[in-house]
C-alpha cells in the first residue's frame, strides 16, 4: 500500500503534564533533548512516498505554527483550529488539504517510539488493505507499552479486536499511529467530536500488532523514565 499523506494531530492541552503544559503545548515538550512533535515529523518525513504532512494546533496554536515554519519543510501544511474540535473534529477540519479518494496515516503527536529503518509506519502502512479497512489501528501488548499502566483499549487476537461491555483489563493498547480512509467521515457528527466516534463500532476497526518500542509519555515522571532508553 502506497500512503502519500499524514495528518499529526497536536492540537491537545496536556493536561496531566501541567505546569509544564501552562505555557508550553505538549507537542513541543522535548524528550532527550527533542520534542515529541520533531520526532514524529523525522520518521514521517523519512517516508519516501509522503508528499504532505498536515498538523493542526488549537491549545496555544502560534507556538506550533512559528516551530513549523521554523522546520522550513515544503510539506508541512498547518490546521490551526480556532476553537475546539477535538481530535475527529480536527480531521474533518483538515480535510480541506487531503485527497479524500486516499488513506491517510493519523499519528498523535505525542507517540515516542524506537524502531530501526522506520519499521513500524512501513508495517502499518503496508498492513492496509484499501479495498478492505476503514481504519487500521497500530497496538501493543498493554504490558510492553513502557510507562503505560490503565486497563488498556482492546482485546486482540487472531487479527481480530474485541472490547467486552464488561471488563477488567485489556490485552492491548491503541498507542496513536493508524491509518484512516477518509470515507468515514461520511454521516460523521458535527465538531467537536472525538476519533473514538469511530472506534466504537469495531465492524469498521482493524488493528496490526507494531514492533519496536514504544513509550507512554503521559505526565512529567515518565519523561525521565523515557529518557532512560535514549
Amino acid at each position: 500500500m502506497i500512503v502519500k499523506q499524514a495528518f499529526i494531530l497536536a492540537a491537545g492541552r496536556g493536561e496531566r503534564m501541567r505546569p509544564l503544559t501552562d505555557s508550553l503545548p505538549k507537542p513541543l515538550v522535548k524528550v532527550a533533548g527533542i520534542s515529541m512533535l520533531d520526532r514524529v515529523i523525522q520518521k514521517v518525513s523519512a517516508i519516501a512516498k509522503i508528499e504532505k504532512i498536515v498538523v493542526n494546533a488549537y491549545y496555544l496554536s502560534e507556538m506550533i505554527e512559528t516551530h513549523l515554519k521554523g522546520l522550513n519543510s515544503s510539506k508541512i501544511i498547518f490546521s490551526k483550529e480556532t476553537e475546539k474540535l477535538e481530535t475527529g473534529g480536527g480531521l474533518l477540519q483538515a480535510m480541506q488539504f487531503f485527497n479524500p479518494n486516499e488513506p491517510i496515516l493519523l499519528i498523535n503527536s505525542d507517540v515516542v517510539w524506537q524502531d530501526e529503518n522506520n519499521e513500524v509506519l512501513d508495517k502499518i502502512i503496508n498492513a492496509f488493505d484499501i479495498n478492505e479497512d476503514s481504519i487500521l489501528l497500530g497496538l501493543k501488548p498493554k504490558n510492553e507499552f513502557l510507562g503505560y499502566y490503565a486497563r488498556g483499549d482492546f482485546n486482540f487476537q487472531n487479527g481480530k479486536l474485541n472490547k467486552p461491555e464488561i471488563y477488567d483489563s485489556l490485552s492491548h493498547v491503541f498507542v496513536g499511529i493508524q491509518i484512516i480512509h477518509p470515507k468515514i467521515l461520511q454521516n460523521c457528527p458535527k465538531p467537536p467530536f472525538s476519533m473514538n466516534y469511530f472506534y466504537n463500532n469495531l465492524k469498521n476497526v482493524k488493528g496490526v500488532e507494531l514492533s519496536g518500542k514504544f513509550f507512554h509519555v503521559g505526565d512529567i515522571p515518565s519523561i525521565a523514565l523515557t529518557e532512560q532508553y535514549f
